[in-house]
């Protein structure tokens, strides 16, 4: 009985806290999107794009987010029928939108 006890008061400290709240990451308004000509873009950037995957898409369009964090950009890639959304740092790093 004691090993019983034992065990359930293991899982009982095991369990996560319920109260807890899951944060989503912090979205930037429609107010800190401002879209600029794709071929303003940084050439970090460019020089990212060209050294992808993503080398043979367009960028269709280009926004430039502002925020608290480091300068990031949003591009609008297309290919024939296909569409894209990815994020860029200053630094170049790409990321699709859908992952982050």
């Amino acid at each position: 009985m004691k090993l019983l006890v034992f065990f359930l008061a293991l899982a009982v400290v095991e369990l996560p806290d319920a109260s807890l709240e899951i944060q989503k990451p912090q979205q930037i308004q429609q107010d800190d999107k401002r879209q600029i000509d794709p071929q303003d873009l940084p050439e970090v950037v460019t020089k990212a794009l060209e050294e992808s995957q993503y080398s043979v898409w367009t960028v269709e369009k280009a926004y430039q987010l502002v925020g608290p964090a480091e300068e990031t950009f949003e591009l609008h890639l297309v290919q024939e029928d296909q569409k894209i959304v990815l994020l860029a740092d200053a630094k170049g790093n790409l990321q699709s939108k859908t992952d982050s």
